[in-house]
């Protein structure tokens, strides 16, 4: 179960990244228009929807292995 989560936050750590770097680095929006700027952000959503959540419950986990 700890591997399928920090595997999940290490892909959601990487699609915020892809999603930050178009953002940043590569304009979609003269090629794709409005659609362009909705895969950036469905990336960067997406990417922090996986990333953030399972950050939060391996820090408790960790934390209740370490009480015990």
């Amino acid at each position: 179960m700890i591997r399928f989560l920090t595997f999940i936050m290490f892909v959601g750590l990487l699609l915020t990244v892809v999603g930050l770097g178009l953002v940043l680095f590569y304009d979609l929006t003269p090629q794709y228009g409005v659609t362009g700027m909705m895969i950036q952000a469905a990336l960067i959503t997406v990417g922090s929807l996986m990333f953030l959540p399972t950050k939060i419950y391996l820090m408790f986990w960790k934390m209740n292995q370490s009480k015990n």
